[in-house]
């Protein structure tokens, strides 16, 4: 019978070594996460790129029509009109004359431009306006628009005035002054309406914004 020795120490284990194809796969997966990420980068730059050129694209069309036709717009629903002062000046009478090189606006009306005339086409109800700039250094300054009909073919009809006056030469400015006139009316096809002034020669010219007429239909 032999003793066995109880103080023996068993022998070590092997160490753990960690199978090689689990790195190589992490390894692969970031590779493949790259790449993605490139690919991603590659789209979105190849988008901006197409956006951009279809924007630049768009820009050239519409500045290529808007050579050939530089005031697009879009016909009013009822006949209107919006004329404005310019190099013309008014005719002896005070009949104002309307520039023809400002932009106007006529739309199933009609201007004689050289009587600084409206004529109506259509019947019904109609706002009229009417603004003169002119400089104060006179006693006075009227302003009127005036209607021309079939129904009264000898006579001038006043829709609207305006009169400006001084008492005396004391009370007499020197600076601008603007007289603005409107009103609703009803017209009949073929009434004629245009804006008369006194002392013609005060009214200002040089600036389209400050002496305007128009009407348009209810």
């Amino acid at each position: 019978m032999h003793d066995v020795d109880s103080q023996a120490v068993p022998p070590p284990l092997p160490p753990n070594s960690v199978p090689r194809h689990r790195g190589s796969t992490a390894q692969t997966l970031l590779y493949v996460l790259v790449i993605l990420a490139l690919c991603g980068l590659l789209v979105e730059g190849c988008f901006i790129y197409h956006l951009y050129r279809n924007n630049k694209t768009t820009e050239e069309v519409i500045q290529h029509h808007s050579i050939l036709r530089p005031n697009p717009t879009v016909k009013p629903p009822k006949p209107m009109a919006h004329l404005s002062a310019g190099v013309y000046a008014p005719l002896e009478n005070g009949v104002m004359i309307w520039d023809d090189q400002a932009q106007p606006v006529v739309y199933k009306m009609e201007h004689k431009k050289r009587q600084g005339q409206l004529i109506i086409q259509k019947e019904g109800y109609y706002s009229i306006y009417a603004k003169v700039c002119y400089s104060e250094d006179y006693l006075m300054f009227t302003h009127s628009v005036v209607k021309l009909t079939n129904r009264y073919p000898d006579a001038e009809l006043e829709l609207l005035r305006s009169r400006t006056y001084a008492a005396s030469t004391s009370y007499r400015k020197h600076g601008l002054s603007n007289s603005y006139l409107a009103g609703v009316f009803h017209l009949f096809k073929d009434d004629i309406i245009f804006v008369r002034v006194s002392n013609h020669t005060l009214v200002r010219r040089t600036d389209a914004a400050e002496s305007f007429f128009g009407a348009y239909m209810h």
